[in-house]
């Protein structure tokens, strides 16, 4: 099971601005993303990395603010599919674990 996010966060730039960093691998393999404890970390950890690769809100450039936004809300579309998938395999591995009645 492979336990690097992979999340494609390519940085939404404004024109003349450099972004952070292209893309950033969050790992979670010390989360149990069966438990709202362990999903709660793993989007914390989302949270920081996507906040890394988008645009400098606090920039001089005219509409800093916006661009941050859009960014955020695009690139948490973009990753969606991968971390819904990470908790339902993991959600999958506990079922199958369990003791049978």
């Amino acid at each position: 099971m492979v336990k690097i996010f992979s999340a494609l966060l390519l940085a939404a730039v404004l024109p003349g601005a450099a972004p952070a960093q292209e893309a950033i691998h969050v790992s979670y393999h010390d989360l149990d993303l069966g438990s709202a404890q362990g999903v709660r970390m793993l989007d914390r950890r989302l949270d920081q990395a996507i906040s890394a690769v988008c645009p400098d809100p606090y920039s001089v450039m005219p509409g800093a603010r916006l661009a941050y936004r859009r960014c955020l809300t695009a690139k948490r579309i973009e990753i969606a599919a991968q971390r819904d998938q990470a908790i339902a395999q993991a959600s999958r591995v506990r079922v199958a674990l369990a003791p049978a009645r």
